[in-house]
């Protein structure tokens, strides 16, 4: 008798999704909401800074494009090895040899401890003329 009362309500009887799926749908809804929110946002404190300054500073960006280029300071290989990659032409055989060597030597490499270019002990020893101290581990 129920069920025929809700068929002459016009219910239909496709099943529900499960909770999850809906669980699902609604985290995404919120995260666009909050990406669009995040991204208003932005724009209006770029606004606000270009009306502040009059369009004459540049805004200090602290992307991860600054932090990559750091890393490329740190360990010059990888900025080479990013190059290669990103080259649209293919690599001649001594490109593709120097680019195994960098890969080789940031395998080899010992990351727990960050040497500045031309700080890097050689052969174990301190880089500097006048010490050339035994750097023991």
């Amino acid at each position: 008798m129920r069920s025929k009362r809700l068929c002459e309500l016009g219910a239909t009887t496709k099943p529900l999704a499960p909770p999850s799926a809906y669980i699902t749908n609604y985290c995404k809804k919120i995260e666009r909401d909050a990406l669009r929110q995040y991204q208003e946002s932005w724009i209006q404190e770029r606004r606000d800074w270009k009306v502040l300054t009059r369009g004459k500073e540049v805004a200090k960006d602290n992307s991860k494009t600054e932090l990559v280029q750091s890393i490329y300071l740190l360990f010059p290989e990888r900025g080479r090895l990013a190059k290669k990659m990103a080259s649209a032409c293919p690599l001649t055989s001594d490109e593709m040899w120097d680019a195994l060597r960098d890969l080789y030597t940031l395998c080899l490499e010992d990351s727990n401890v960050l040497y500045l270019p031309g700080s890097r002990p050689m052969d174990d020893a301190c880089p500097t003329k006048c010490c050339q101290r035994r750097m023991n581990r």
